[in-house]
């Protein structure tokens, strides 16, 4: 990284520029998939890559370090999903989307939680207060302050009824 006037830029060893010195910041993406970086300008991320092609443009207030093949953006207190090569996976529009456990994240929009896959499709619809993430297929739920089990179809394992409910060790669970 290369700081001209100001301005951040990218070159290699041998001082070819690789990303024009235009911008405020500059960080090395860990995207796994292709070399990138993200880049910010005026306030706005996007990603650029090692061949300082624009992959994602500058419209997004954060975007986060690449995890389980998608990287968190935020835009206008929103949350979404981008792939390795800048593809939007889900909108920003939640506003919250956890780690993807047994291939699904859960997410919160409107105070109500569900859950999406890696292709940001929704699986368990938004329809719960909480969801905990995903373990050997089954996941707690709450609604009105009561749990209970679902498993990855959204099946009703165990009522939810219950006050408390502990997660699943060696098959048991300790309810209230």
């Amino acid at each position: 990284v290369v700081n001209l006037i100001s301005k951040l830029g990218v070159i290699t060893n041998s001082g070819v520029e690789i990303v024009k010195a235009k911008y405020d910041k500059i960080i090395w993406s860990n995207n796994k998939a292709i070399n990138s970086f993200i880049v910010e300008l005026n306030g706005k991320q996007g990603i650029v890559s090692e061949t300082g092609q624009e992959t994602v443009p500058l419209k997004y207030d954060n975007i986060a370090p690449y995890k389980d093949g998608a990287a968190q953006v935020t835009a206008q207190k929103k949350i979404g999903l981008i792939d390795h090569f800048g593809k939007e996976i889900a909108a920003a529009k939640y506003e919250c989307i956890g780690s993807f456990q047994e291939n699904l994240a859960v997410v919160k929009l409107n105070s109500k939680s569900g859950c999406i896959d890696k292709r940001g499709k929704e699986i368990i619809p938004l329809q719960y207060d909480a969801v905990s993430g995903f373990f050997d297929g089954y996941a707690i739920v709450i609604i009105n302050n009561k749990r209970g089990v679902i498993n990855l179809k959204n099946e009703i394992i165990i009522p939810i009824k219950y006050d408390s409910m502990s997660y699943f060790i060696k098959g048991i669970s300790y309810v209230e």
